[in-house]
């Protein structure tokens, strides 16, 4: 059960990375997060196992071996994306005060879709006198 905990944990933490959503570094952290709890996992389970086998089997050592590289390739990369991220973070600023909606809104605002102008209704649908009876009226134009 562990095995497999550690493997959705390291999965997890290699697409954390990969998500485009202009944080890089919140990411990075989430999968270096991710990644040293699936070595945890691995680790804590050949500790208790020790006694009866012999340590780590070759699927856990990758990965192990996987988890590690990961986050330390992450924790390589969390000073650049922190200047990314801060930069991309001073852009999306600028373009909400140019277009005069960053004090109100988080998220940035469509234009207001077109109206359409009000037509007559042909024919109106309600409820009659009885309860659950249906009747169509037909109305002029």
């Amino acid at each position: 059960m562990r095995e497999s905990f550690a493997v959705l944990s390291l999965l997890l933490g290699i697409a954390f990375p990969l998500l485009l959503n202009g944080r890089p570094f919140s990411n990075n952290l989430m999968g270096i997060a991710f990644a040293l709890v699936a070595a945890a996992l691995i680790l804590g389970k050949s500790r208790r196992r020790r006694a009866e086998e012999s340590g780590l089997g070759a699927g856990d050592r990758v990965v192990v071996g996987l988890a590690v590289l990961l986050a330390l390739a992450l924790a390589v990369q969390l000073p650049s994306a922190y200047r990314f991220q801060v930069d991309f973070n001073r852009k999306v600023k600028e373009i909400r005060r140019a277009r005069g909606n960053g004090a109100r809104s988080g998220a940035f605002r469509s234009p207001p879709s077109p109206t359409i102008p009000d037509q007559p209704a042909r024919h109106s649908v309600g409820f009659g006198g009885k309860v659950g009876g249906l009747i169509v009226r037909r109305t002029e134009v």
